[in-house]
């Protein structure tokens, strides 16, 4: 399906690069006033629905993504299997700048984007932040801090995956969502509906969904947690924090 079909038009919800609350944490936050005008007058706003795919691997690039509001996963297809999840990206995160930095304008897509939740993007196509690149060059530096970064996180990952026991995984999972989306309670608890299904997280932690649902199933018994739904309730942060470290 072509891009201009996948998007839909945001008319409703017409975010300020200057107010913009993701902007501080973002890329753009080493941009003055003056030079975030400039931004806002090359971007177009897209709202995506949930399970609406971005972009997809080996289609044409289309240009950046800011992300306003909402949860994507990033994912690449696995022979016959379906799609691997490979990481999270959030509001103040942005998609799609990798083939920039590396001269790979009009070429494919690396990976997929798909919208967890639904989601708020600004959008920059090949010609504007090519632009903004050649007038503003600390940008395109910041960009290049941000996929050493990136890089590292998955290194870490993929260590991760192969080392640490699924109770551990989860236990990150779940702590990293619960500093995003939880409403806290008395005392250390929080509760938390997550923006994605149990699948979902099997995928993203590389276990099948019958081993993810062994393993919440015992943290429960140990009292960790419990769930009703798909609603999570963590009496103690803390003890959830501590299930992140392998014993």
């Amino acid at each position: 399906m072509e891009h201009s079909k996948r998007l839909i038009r945001s008319l409703e919800y017409p975010p300020q690069c200057l107010n913009c609350p993701t902007r501080d944490v973002a890329e753009w936050s080493i941009l003055t006033d003056r030079e975030m005008e400039q931004v806002e007058s090359c971007k177009t706003v897209y709202n995506y629905q949930r399970g609406k795919l971005i972009f997809e691997q080996n289609q044409p690039c289309t240009g950046i993504f800011c992300i306003r509001a909402g949860t994507v996963v990033i994912s690449k297809p696995h022979s016959g299997k379906g799609n691997i999840y490979i990481r999270l990206v959030h509001a103040g995160q942005t998609l799609g700048y990798r083939n920039l930095l590396h001269g790979r304008q009009g070429m494919i897509c690396s990976n997929s984007a798909k919208a967890l939740t639904a989601s708020v993007m600004c959008h920059l196509d090949l010609t504007a932040i090519s632009t903004l690149f050649s007038q503003f060059p600390r940008l395109e530096g910041k960009f290049q801090e941000h996929m050493a970064e990136d890089l590292d996180s998955m290194e870490e990952s993929m260590v991760g995956l192969a080392s640490i026991p699924v109770r551990n995984r989860l236990a990150r999972l779940l702590v990293s969502l619960m500093d995003r989306y939880a409403t806290p309670e008395e005392g250390n608890g929080a509760v938390m509906t997550p923006p994605m299904t149990w699948r979902d997280m099997s995928e993203l932690l590389c276990t099948r969904p019958e081993t993810l649902t062994r393993t919440l199933h015992a943290m429960e018994t140990d009292g960790i947690f419990h769930h009703k739904g798909h609603t999570i309730t963590i009496d103690d942060l803390e003890r959830l924090r501590h299930e992140t470290i392998p014993h």
